[in-house]
């Protein structure tokens, strides 16, 4: 319920990539990570924009269409440091990975 905690999820999410089995992270983490697209908090969409880039720098996750559409709610976010920060670290084409266009089938409110 608080916003402080609501960010170290994004950041230890972040930090689970290339460490904790693809599996648990795409099927237990990245369902209530990419709800926090929505956050009401600035800074827990801050944080989310960084994990996300981490994602996208991996390819085990750059295909998923979930994550990509995440960037790209993220990025014409209302609040200029969110959008700013999701365009310079999230700043490669969405497009690149589309050809994989696999959903993760996560039940997040971005379906």
């Amino acid at each position: 319920p608080r916003w402080l905690d609501r960010q170290a999820y994004a950041q230890i999410c972040g930090a689970f990539v290339g460490v904790v089995d693809k599996s648990v992270v795409t099927e237990e983490l990245l369902p209530l990570m990419l709800m926090m697209v929505d956050d009401s908090v600035p800074n827990v969409r801050c944080e989310l924009a960084k994990a996300l880039a981490v994602f996208q720098k991996d390819l085990a996750y750059a295909g998923l269409k979930d994550l990509r559409d995440a960037v790209g709610t993220l990025r014409k976010d209302p609040d200029t440091e969110v959008c700013k920060i999701a365009k310079l670290l999230c700043a490669f084409d969405l497009e690149q990975h589309s050809s994989y266009g696999y959903s993760t089938g996560l039940r997040s409110p971005l379906k």
